[in-house]
């Protein structure tokens, strides 16, 4: 569950700690970043790993968030194009309860939005698939919830740039 993002060029060490964590049997749930970005002409790492078409990182999902309508959240990136990630998914990120460390009880809100509150669902379910099927590698993993979703999963449109755009909203999935 990673609920950060940078913006620019690769970072070869980041690619390898998550590609060998990969090795390793895990799952790399990324969040999709919250600028109304674009990620198929702006790239934003470590999703970007998942997309570029050449050694991409297939044990890698990337996740937009979804508002308490179940539409797509207003500021989440989301991918116009290619879709090597078979997909945009996006998970319940608007008005989430959150953790508030003691110092700051009643100066902040617990309630907090975007895709960093989204990104714990995806992993959540991408837990569920692997307790279910303890044997996957992290790409079957990935790619089995994928097929899930897109073969169970109404998508939604999204019109941004004057153009109208697929996406899957996800609120939880059972392997059972």
């Amino acid at each position: 569950n990673a609920s950060w993002g940078f913006y620019g060029g690769s970072e070869k060490l980041l690619q390898r700690a998550i590609r060998y964590a990969a090795s390793k049997g895990a799952v790399f749930v990324n969040a999709a970043g919250n600028e109304r970005a674009d990620l198929a002409i702006t790239n934003y790492y470590p999703a970007e790993y998942a997309l570029t078409t050449q050694n991409s990182i297939r044990g890698l999902l990337f996740v937009g968030a979804l508002d308490q309508n179940g539409d797509l959240w207003s500021d989440t990136n989301i991918r116009t194009e290619g879709t090597n990630q078979d997909g945009f998914v996006a998970t319940p990120g608007e008005n989430i309860q959150s953790l508030i460390p003691l110092h700051l009880r009643g100066k902040v809100s617990p309630f907090k939005s975007g895709t960093s509150m989204a990104t714990p669902v995806m992993s959540a379910i991408m837990a569920n698939y692997m307790n279910t099927f303890p044997t996957h590698n992290p790409a079957t993993i990935r790619n089995n919830v994928l097929d899930t979703i897109l073969t169970t999963v109404t998508p939604n449109s999204i019109t941004r740039y004057g153009k109208v755009y697929p996406y899957y909203p996800v609120e939880w999935l059972d392997f059972t």
